[in-house]
């Protein structure tokens, strides 16, 4: 399947379908990164409540930029605390 059909696919799902696949790409792209924040990621469970949230489909007070400066914030923070070792 090309991309271009995964996407015509995907658009044609109903919303909790989409929420589900969401929640899925997040945890596989997850597992299958390999950098050192990857086992900051696993310890830290921000990113899968945030997919959980999406996923269900209720509504967040939280935008995306929100969502993106939090990770930022903790990736430096991260990055901090592991310089200092």
């Amino acid at each position: 399947m090309s991309i271009t059909e995964m996407k015509t696919a995907i658009q044609n799902l109903p919303a909790s379908e989409v929420g589900e696949l969401m929640t899925w790409l997040t945890r596989y792209h997850e597992q299958t990164r390999k950098t050192p924040l990857a086992a900051d990621a696993e310890q830290d469970p921000f990113d899968s409540l945030i997919s959980e949230a999406y996923a269900s489909g209720t509504p967040s007070p939280l935008t995306k930029s929100d969502i993106g400066k939090a990770r930022r914030m903790v990736k430096e923070r991260i990055a901090e605390r592991n310089a200092g070792k």
